[in-house]
């Protein structure tokens, strides 16, 4: 329920369920990372994000609510509501991934930046170990 700021330090959490985010996350570009893998949904609350107003905001200027890897086995839910989301880095859902605010303005809703830095950064244990080898054909 506080906003978590991991600075430099590398956070991997594992759940075996659902998991509901109601503050900001982040950590020091290049060096930390948060990573999020859960069995079951991710869902943000609708307090999580800027209030822009009606009219919205260019998500360029917004700093990061929530920054890292969230990777759910069923839903990724972005939470019904008014306030602009940035998110920094993949955002995957096995089954879906749901924006669901709503701000009728020309700027996006939910933003999601690509960000490299958070793959390259990931733990060697969570990368793909075994290679796969075939024989080529003459």
């Amino acid at each position: 329920n506080a906003p978590l700021d991991f600075g430099d330090q590398k956070v991997v959490i594992l759940v075996d369920g659902d998991v509901n985010i109601y503050k900001t996350i982040n950590f020091n570009d290049n060096i930390g990372l948060f990573a999020l893998l859960a069995k079951g949904d991710i869902n943000i609350d609708s307090s999580v994000g800027s209030d822009t107003g009606a009219s919205g905001a260019d998500p360029d200027t917004l700093t990061p609510h929530m920054e890292g890897i969230f990777l759910a086995g069923r839903n990724f839910n972005s939470g019904a509501g008014t306030k602009q989301l940035r998110i920094e880095g993949p955002v995957i859902g096995m089954s879906s991934v749901n924006f669901q605010r709503r701000l009728n303005s020309a700027w996006p809703n939910e933003y999601v930046v690509f960000r490299p830095d958070i793959i390259l950064n990931l733990p060697k244990q969570l990368l793909r170990q075994n290679h796969l080898w075939r024989e080529a054909l003459p």
